[in-house]
């Protein structure tokens, strides 16, 4: 009868434990993080962009994007990065990052006319080498007072 108690006693606490731990992310095997940037105290859930067909598709041809989220191109290695608003349909913050500084911005981009010749579309450029440009929804940056110099952390990438 000992013995019997015994072992529900350690099926109990195994069961506890291992309850435990699914409710907790950090060992939970079951729940995948989702990739984030985090700047001046804020934090964006990031949809990475890594290939060159990523890299040319970015946010075109969205109709919106959800509040605190973005899109994070990332580059081999830190150059001139130039991105222009082909096809988009809402207007964005963009911030050229290297390695953890932000090193260039450009609020509010609008979005081009419908009818605009592709040759005619604004370049926006980094000021120096970018290994990183962080999309937002319009308006972010200014919102969350981000700026050049800003230091930013990336988790689950």
């Amino acid at each position: 009868m000992k013995t019997i108690i015994g072992l529900f006693a350690i099926l109990f606490i195994v069961i506890i434990v291992t309850v435990t731990a699914l409710h907790n992310n950090d060992y939970n095997p079951f729940v995948t993080k989702s990739p984030s940037v985090q700047i001046n105290g804020n934090t964006f859930i990031v949809e990475e962009a890594k290939t060159n067909a990523a890299w040319q598709q970015g946010l075109s041809g969205r109709k919106s994007m959800p509040a605190n989220q973005a899109m994070l191109f990332i580059f081999p290695k830190a150059d001139y990065q130039q991105f222009w608003m082909k096809q988009m349909l809402f207007p964005l913050d963009m911030i050229f990052i290297n390695n953890d500084k932000v090193v260039t911005i450009y609020q509010n981009v609008p979005i081009p006319a419908a009818n605009a010749n592709l040759s005619s579309l604004p370049i926006y450029a980094s000021s120096s080498p970018a290994d990183y440009v962080l999309e937002l929804n319009a308006g972010t940056v200014k919102k969350d007072n981000i700026k050049v110099g800003d230091t930013v952390t990336y988790s689950n990438l």
